[in-house]
């Protein structure tokens, strides 16, 4: 039985991976994939944040953040500094190549994305998003309904 809640899961999961494929060929020559690109896009816009932090906000698990972190890291896009607040939970914070790395790649996308942007009614768009914002919800209430029968 196909429920519309099936077909809209369905084109949601296609449309991220189309997103991620789109960003991974679009920044290929920084060697940020999207993964690296939404942490990145994340501290640049929160300002800085332990992995458990991030992890949360992204709804991922630690490991698959500090991989991430460890790769942008290496990369010279992120340092890692003491926490104040926690002894073994450092702050991940954008270093200055970050910021010029997350900068460019909001430039490229814009230009990618721009004659899209203008296929799509801004109406369309904003009844889309708030479809999405109250399905995100919903389903925030049931993982958490879960999580407390546990």
């Amino acid at each position: 039985m196909n429920t519309w809640i099936d077909t809209l899961s369905s084109e949601v999961r296609l449309l991220f991976h189309a997103m991620a494929r789109l960003s991974d060929l679009a920044h290929a020559e920084q060697n940020v994939s999207a993964p690296m690109r939404a942490v990145l896009e994340y501290l640049h816009t929160q300002g800085s944040a332990t992995v458990p932090r991030i992890a949360d906000a992204r709804g991922v698990s630690r490991q698959h953040i500090q991989t991430i972190v460890n790769d942008l890291t290496e990369a010279g896009l992120v340092i890692q500094v003491d926490n104040p607040a926690h002894r073994r939970s450092r702050l991940i914070m954008v270093s200055a190549a970050g910021a010029q790395a997350i900068e460019a790649i909001a430039d490229t996308e814009a230009k990618l994305l721009a004659s899209l942007e203008a296929s799509v009614p801004s109406a369309d768009v904003a009844s889309a998003e708030r479809t999405l914002r109250t399905i995100r919800f919903g389903l925030d209430e049931l993982s958490a309904d879960l999580e407390g029968s546990e």
